[in-house]
């Protein structure tokens, strides 16, 4: 091949960490190339046959959609795949050629990489294209061109587990904040507003696993106690919403209502039965959860 016709062998890592083929912007390397057949070597697709069942998702993808491309082009005439039609042509094809280890008695057989290497030797004017520094080294041993892929047709480095985990509990996070319900008051602004502060004592948890403690708290404290109910689809939630009790919240309101104590709303902190509620249940689960003396 000439200089507008380069052929270049290509390691697995070049599937697995390279941007699309035909996204890459091959001039800069090969700035006369009217044609680039990148040639897939025995060696590499038994490589990606492995990676195609790996833990990780975007190794694992790629790998699969690699093979694919190469099932492809194996199943064509002349075992080839046009990727891209021009500046420059960009094709995809099977290597059928034998490697001739004779010439080459410090490589080893057994090494995809110096499989790579010999491959190219083997063919005119062929190229070892990897961004791995041992299979550039084994092709200058052989005599062989080869050369690094520059940083920008790489992909993104990959997150960490920990990075991913993060990611996903700060997306939870934020998913959680958003469904809370917002509520906005408008007021007259010729309307004067007189507020008093106090402090009060604000019951949750303790008030659901000792409700005795509420009473004796409301009657040494008459009309300063708050007791707080949260809720998830209608259940009692305690220890900061970590424990979900067979209490319903409903229920739990109608019993301090009954004891005759609560000289104070009861918050219901309820946000997924609040935001399904009606206008009409609404009101009745107002009626029954907060009950001023």
């Amino acid at each position: 091949m000439t200089d507008t016709n380069v052929a270049l062998f290509i390691d697995t890592n070049s599937f697995l960490q390279m941007k699309d083929f035909n996204q890459i912007a091959w001039r800069a390397l090969f700035p006369e190339a009217e044609t680039i057949t990148l040639f897939v070597c025995s060696a590499v697709i038994t490589e990606l046959d492995k990676h195609k069942v790996s833990t990780n998702q975007r190794r694992r993808n790629r790998a699969r959609n690699a093979l694919r491309q190469i099932e492809e082009a194996a199943a064509s005439p002349d075992m080839a795949l046009v990727l891209r039609e021009a500046a420059p042509k960009v094709e995809i094809a099977i290597w059928r050629g034998k490697p001739v280890w004779s010439d080459f008695a410090d490589l080893d057989p057994n090494s995809a990489d110096d499989y790579l290497v010999v491959a190219a030797a083997t063919t005119p004017n062929g190229v070892v294209l990897s961004h791995d520094t041992g299979p550039r080294i084994r092709a200058h041993i052989a005599g062989v061109r080869a050369v690094c892929p520059p940083e920008d047709w790489l992909l993104p480095a990959e997150q960490t587990d920990d990075q991913r985990k993060i990611g996903q509990l700060t997306r939870e996070l934020e998913a959680a904040q958003n469904a809370r319900p917002r509520l906005q008051i408008v007021l007259p602004p010729d309307d004067p507003i007189k507020m008093k502060v106090v402090s009060v004592p604000y019951l949750g948890t303790k008030a659901v696993k000792e409700p005795s403690f509420v009473r004796e708290a409301c009657q040494a404290f008459p009309g300063r106690v708050i007791v707080g109910i949260d809720a998830k689809d209608g259940w009692v939630a305690t220890d900061g919403w970590a424990e979900v009790s067979s209490v319903q919240a409903v229920d739990l309101a109608r019993q301090f209502k009954a004891d005759g104590i609560i000289s104070q709303p009861v918050a219901a902190a309820a946000l997924e039965r609040f935001l399904a509620l009606s206008a009409e249940s609404l009101e009745e689960s107002v009626s029954v959860s907060v009950s001023p003396r």
